[in-house]
């Protein structure tokens, strides 16, 4: 998904850019990046399970009822996260 490419465009993208600055001698003050895996597997990870998870199962059971499926994705995540 695209929060993978995310990861790993600020895990490698913005290290390497660093890099060759110092390498080049250009002036450059260097910044410490988040390290977003985690945030990434909260949202997709398939077996913690992850909130993109969470609502395929939540919209794959209430596709075709039109009212509740915002309470009962409240009610799961409230769940997991007790």
């Amino acid at each position: 998904m695209i929060t993978g490419l995310v990861e790993l465009f600020h895990g490698t993208g913005w290290c390497v850019c660093q890099e060759e600055y110092v390498q080049e001698g250009i002036k450059w003050v260097p910044i410490d990046y988040f390290n977003n895996k985690v945030v990434c597997e909260l949202i997709e990870s398939k077996t913690l399970p992850g909130v993109m998870s969470i609502l395929d199962d939540v919209c794959a059971t209430m596709h075709a009822v039109t009212e509740g499926a915002d309470e009962k994705l409240l009610g799961v995540m409230y769940l997991i996260c007790t």
